[in-house]
């Protein structure tokens, strides 16, 4: 995948999908005055990772400004991978 190869294409994606929320918000809700409320509101909308969070990945993806948190799949399952995401 080139996420993994890449890491930071997973910032880039969602400071792109920050930027997009900001924008549609505008769009749709065009008052004076208005555009800082919707940098807010998009700085406030947390983003989660949608791949699976594991411990190999967990710290940089924890680590990246625009990632909120991630959703965690079979490292769920195992207490000791679930701890090292947690940990990360």
């Amino acid at each position: 995948s080139p996420y993994t190869k890449y890491p930071d294409l997973h910032s880039v994606r969602f400071m792109i999908i920050r930027g997009h929320i900001q924008s549609v918000r505008n769009q749709m809700f065009r008052t004076a005055g208005a555009d800082n409320m919707y940098l807010v509101f998009a700085q406030n909308t947390r983003i989660l990772y949608g791949g699976s969070m594991n411990a190999k990945n967990a710290a940089g993806l924890k680590a990246m400004p625009e990632i909120d948190g991630g959703l965690i799949g079979g490292a769920s399952l195992k207490a000791e991978d679930f701890s090292k995401v947690v940990h990360a």
